[in-house]
């Protein structure tokens, strides 16, 4: 029998900097905190904002604020995402939804002028953070498709704007297959070259961070 030679962990070698450890992370963050005054975290769909949250708390910020305070209610998420789901088990529509119809308007717009007026140390964090912040330093905090449906299947994260934890794993799935990640997605793409750093949170507690100039390099090398 022919021996396997599938390569299920594939790798690029690249020359650049990586930081592992929320100690090495806070560290760089930190300075950035006190160049800028705000920090950003942006975070894809099912990324553990507690440990988020406990982690950079550490940082004093002056306030952390939550995007995820700034949306539209449940209620009415649940209304506009409805007809993309459908009342079917497995069908739906994919969405033509962006990232800003989830905003309430007035929250999103006193926010932005809470974090433009203050000359303490904030923190933003959240999915649509560069939105409250669009000056702030970026961190983008990403998560594989098949991480957040291993957390589907524990029941451990929530939906974009939507507590749906309890919910079936299939119905979970349908959300994020046909709204969440197509609006986190186009979102995604619209920071790609605004982001100075990418943060990995796969592994709870063994977070990694790259900067902007590694992260293209790895870009360039791969796709060659």
């Amino acid at each position: 029998m022919r021996k396997p030679n599938y390569d299920k962990y594939p790798a690029t070698v690249i020359d650049g900097n990586i930081l592992q450890g929320w100690g090495e992370i806070r560290d760089v963050l930190a300075s950035k905190l006190s160049e800028k005054a705000v920090l950003a975290v942006d975070c894809y769909t099912g990324v553990y904002e507690k440990e988020l949250i406990d982690e950079l708390s550490l940082l004093q910020p002056a306030e952390i604020i939550l995007v995820n305070e700034l949306y539209k209610d449940e209620k009415v998420i649940a209304e506009m995402t409805e007809r993309f789901m459908t009342d079917d088990v497995l069908f739906g529509y994919v969405t033509n939804l962006c990232l800003a119809d989830y905003f309430d308007s007035e929250k999103l717009a006193a926010a932005q002028k809470k974090v433009s007026e203050s000359n303490k140390p904030v923190i933003v964090l959240g999915t649509g953070a560069h939105m409250v912040a669009p000056e702030a330093t970026l961190v983008y905090v990403d998560m594989a498709r098949w991480e957040i449906q291993q957390r589907f299947r524990r029941h451990e994260v929530k939906a974009l704007g939507i507590d749906n934890r309890n919910e079936a794993v299939s119905l979970q799935y349908k959300r994020g297959y046909f709204n969440d990640w197509r609006v986190c997605d186009r979102y995604k793409d619209s920071l790609f070259y605004k982001v100075d750093f990418w943060l990995d949170t796969h592994i709870a507690g063994q977070p990694k961070m790259i900067d902007r100039e590694t992260f293209f390099k790895g870009i360039e090398k791969t796709s060659t």
